[in-house]
């Protein structure tokens, strides 16, 4: 179990590494997101309160 858990860490640890990569090479795909969360929350706010 112990093991388990110290691969899924270092997988995660390195998938995090190489997100921080891509994302400092490419900052408008950082800006892209903040728009899709933005969207997304406005919508929802939308429905909620149609209710």
């Amino acid at each position: 179990m112990k093991m388990m858990t110290m691969k899924v860490m270092a997988l995660i640890g390195g998938m995090s590494v190489a997100g921080y990569m891509y994302f400092k090479k490419h900052p408008e795909k950082i800006q892209q997101l903040k728009e899709i969360g933005k969207d997304a929350s406005y919508k929802m706010f939308v429905m909620l309160n149609e209710e």
